[in-house]
Parts: structure tokens; sequence; C-alpha cells
């Protein structure tokens, strides 16, 4: 299903149900199913505020939040795709896979995971 979610409750049994489960087991099997649906609505958030409005766009970015970090959006190289307002949400995913490997290897290596959390970073999803 990549059709447009409005809810979060919906968009994250979605993702961590079909996606994460297939994709991304390691996680899957790690947390809890509260938790993992908790983090997904937040990883949403981040998305939206990053201006990526469609379902599978999303999904991808939370699939890049687990795979490289929970601020991966927020390091060099990443930051300027995620934050330019002119930059369409398919467009920001293609992008991110293009940024410099030094800045992907800097990000992968400097993850903050109290982002899944944004009242552990002083602010909110």
């Amino acid at each position: 299903m990549l059709g447009p979610m409005a809810h979060d409750d919906e968009f994250a049994e979605w993702f961590v149900e079909d996606i994460m489960k297939r994709h991304i087991p390691d996680p899957y099997f790690a947390v809890s199913a509260e938790g993992l649906r908790e983090m997904t609505v937040n990883g949403r958030v981040y998305a939206r505020k990053c201006g990526i409005a469609d379902t599978a766009s999303q999904a991808h970015f939370l699939i890049l939040m687990w795979k490289i970090g929970a601020n991966f959006w927020l390091q060099p190289g990443f930051r300027e795709v995620a934050m330019n307002p002119t930059i369409d949400g398919p467009t920001k995913i293609t992008r991110f896979y293009e940024v410099p490997e030094d800045q992907a290897v800097h990000a992968i290596m400097h993850p903050d995971d109290r982002y899944w959390y944004p009242e552990m970073v002083g602010g909110r999803a």
C-alpha cells in the first residue's frame, strides 16, 4: 500500500509490519511494537518538516533514519537537501543517495538515537 495515508496510526502499522519486518528486521525484532510505532510517527513528522509529503518518500526517509541514524537529515550533505523547500519528496530521496561518500560516512559515524524521541533533544517532532 503506497497510497496517501493521512492518519499516523495507519502509516505506522503499515510501515512497521510491511516494510520493517521484511527490509529492516533487526530493529523490528529488537524494539517493542509500541516503541516502533512511536518512533515511526516521530520520524514521519520529521519527514514532513523536511517537506516530504508523499507516503513512499516518507517511508524511505524512515528507512534512512534506521540505516544511517535518526538524525541523518541534520548532518552535512543531507541537511542541505532535507531543508531545501524547492525540492519535492521523491527528488530529496534521490539526492540523499548522491551525498558525497565522506559526508555519508560522517553521518553514519555520528548517529544520535535521541532523535527518535524529540523531547530528548529539546523539541517536538
